[in-house]
């Protein structure tokens, strides 16, 4: 599932749409304001995993669209998210430990009672094989 944009890298793609320019046009109409933003680097900017753009090139951009940028969001937000994630991780490996947890215990108790029945003189039943003592069904 591909990583959705961040708010930021959403505005300047949307906008340079809405504007019909292409990512060269963009880093012309920057550069020629005195910001260094090459093809390759709008690129990154719009990127969902991209770096956004220094303050001054946001504003440049601001002026260009003639509309806001959204908000950068703060360490805590971004702290936030990552806490989130992390939190789903841990669930899945609690969720994994007591699958296991399960299994081991079940061992255990299945090696119990086989043993309490061997110490009791019951044999042991093998799989796909009948007893000699079970009751048979009469031939037909």
């Amino acid at each position: 599932m591909p990583k959705p944009k961040p708010a930021l890298a959403a505005w300047i793609s949307t906008e340079r749409h809405r504007m019909d320019w292409s990512v060269e046009q963009l880093s012309e109409r920057l550069e020629s304001l005195g910001i260094e933003a090459k093809p390759a680097t709008v690129r990154v900017w719009e990127a969902p995993a991209g770096r956004p753009p220094r303050q001054e090139a946001i504003e440049a951009m601001e002026r260009l669209f003639g509309s806001t940028a959204p908000e950068a969001p703060t360490g805590d937000v971004l702290v936030a998210a990552a806490i989130d994630r992390q939190t789903v991780v841990l669930e899945r490996l609690v969720e994994t430990l007591e699958r296991q947890q399960q299994a081991d215990l079940d061992a255990v108790v299945a090696r119990s009672v086989k043993a309490a029945l061997q110490a009791a003189g019951v044999p042991a039943a093998s799989s796909g094989q009948s007893r000699s003592d079970a009751p048979q069904p009469d031939p037909v």
